[in-house]
């Protein structure tokens, strides 16, 4: 079930990556994933479980 999973998410990756490339800009395409890896960090920073005393 996992192997499907990431196979699923890295096959919408990778066509999205390619749309941005080639109907925006390959620029598009670095941009976003700095924009995603922000979003990811901003979740983990949210979600992170409190410092034990």
């Amino acid at each position: 079930m996992f192997g499907l999973v990431v196979g699923a998410a890295t096959l919408v990756a990778s066509v999205i990556a390619g749309v941005l490339w080639e109907a925006v800009s390959p620029e598009a395409t670095f941009l976003a994933g700095a924009g995603f890896a922000v979003v990811a960090m901003a979740a983990f920073v949210a979600v992170r479980p409190a410092a034990r005393a």
